[in-house]
């Protein structure tokens, strides 16, 4: 009994660090990009942005809110801007190219 305890009771222990540091990995800004501008295609009072990284050019549908109220206080002709974002993998929409970033900072050049 006590054995097994000792084994829950690890195995538990591994289960919650592995999660944590998978976490970590997800909200570490990894990729370099670009923020080319404005993206009007749904309407022109509707916002967005167009996010350009390795990964191809993306509609940006969601970011940090902090990142997001910096990034709304820019004007057209600030950008491009560069960035380092991260985001998940399943959370990009391949039909209208959409993406939601888990993590972005400005890089300052």
């Amino acid at each position: 009994m006590k054995k097994s305890l000792s084994i829950l009771l690890l195995s538990v222990c591994v289960a919650l660090v592995s999660l944590s540091c998978r976490q970590e990995q997800v909200n570490r800004c990894v990729h370099e990009g670009e923020i080319t501008g404005y993206d009007y295609s749904r309407c022109m009072c509707c916002g967005g942005y167009l996010l350009d990284i390795p990964q191809g050019v993306f509609r940006l549908d969601g970011a940090p809110e902090a990142f997001m109220a910096e990034l709304d206080q820019l004007e057209e002709r600030d950008f491009p801007v560069a960035v380092r974002v991260n985001f998940d993998s399943t959370a990009i929409s391949c039909i209208d190219m959409r993406i939601d970033l888990v993590c972005a900072d400005f890089i300052d050049n």
